[in-house]
């Protein structure tokens, strides 16, 4: 069935953009996860497409064996995905944590800064 290799070939290529993806979130490549993940928005719309297509096309027979045969396929997308996803929170807490860091060296250096110069501005300012 000639939907179902189109639909093999594009759940091949999500499979190829998830493992691209995955190598972007680790190696912090965001632009790369962007461009990932607007390529995906555009297979999910294409998939749909295809999915249409098989329904409209084909007997409930064919279709259910269709699904039978890309059951194992979206099983392992969803592996994948998730697998990312997982990831991508880890990194996002790294992320906070350093954030969170530093923050608290910076108002600490605030406070190093206001403790230090305090009795000097007043001395400026009196001769402003």
């Amino acid at each position: 069935m000639n939907v179902e290799n189109d639909l093999l070939k594009l759940y091949d290529g999500w499979r190829t953009l998830t493992l691209e993806e995955r190598r972007a979130i680790t190696t912090a490549d965001w632009a790369t996860v962007a461009e990932v993940q607007q390529e995906k928005r555009l297979l999910q719309d294409r998939a749909a497409e295809l999915r249409e297509q098989l329904l409209s096309e084909s007997s409930p027979e064919a279709i259910r064996s269709t699904e039978e045969r890309l059951h194992k396929v979206l099983a392992e997308l969803i592996t994948l995905e998730k697998e990312n996803a997982e990831i991508l929170g880890a990194s996002r807490s790294t992320a906070q944590a350093e954030e969170a860091a530093l923050n608290r060296s910076c108002r600490s250096l605030k406070q190093v800064r206001n403790a230090y110069s305090s009795g000097r501005r007043h001395a400026w300012h009196s001769y402003s």
